[in-house]
């Protein structure tokens, strides 16, 4: 999930209970760390303006009382969906699992740092938070899965 994929409350970091106060403080620590003149690149320079605007437009948003309440209750009917599990295995929908298999991966030598880290990220980022995997993502997991069955994990 790259920033641009995030809700206001991940952009500022904070929680969704967070207080007019809570936002300010991470709205000025965002900003301090994303502030263009920061970056000597052009590119990065761009890629900071571009979040810049994107703490700003979310603290905007947050801190009115309406909009942030519009916003919760967008963020709340979404969560209420039906979740459907992403595996037809039900060891493979348990994110304690992927997470195991990330320190198997890592403590038997399989894959690379990235692949270990989206193993990871199968059960922390997406099954714990009921978020659904891309196609692509799907087949890398069930590719990482059987690598892993193959070289001895069993959960």
């Amino acid at each position: 999930m790259t920033w641009k994929d995030k809700n206001h409350y991940e952009i500022l970091e904070v929680e969704q209970s967070a207080t007019i106060e809570e936002l300010e403080k991470a709205k000025k620590l965002q900003l301090t760390a994303w502030h263009p003149d920061k970056f000597q690149n052009d590119e990065f320079k761009q890629i900071a303006g571009e979040r810049t605007k994107s703490i700003l437009r979310a603290f905007n948003i947050l801190s009115d009382e309406d909009l942030r309440e519009s916003f919760d209750n967008f963020l709340n009917a979404d969560q209420e969906l039906e979740y459907t599990p992403p595996f037809e295995d039900n060891k493979m929908n348990n994110p304690e699992n992927w997470k195991a298999l990330s320190s198997f991966m890592k403590n038997n030598g399989l894959s690379s740092p990235k692949g270990r880290a989206f193993a990871y990220s199968v059960g922390d980022k997406y099954l714990d938070k009921r978020k659904p995997l891309s196609p692509t993502q799907h087949s890398w997991a069930l590719q990482i899965w059987e690598d892993a069955i193959l070289n001895g994990f069993d959960q």
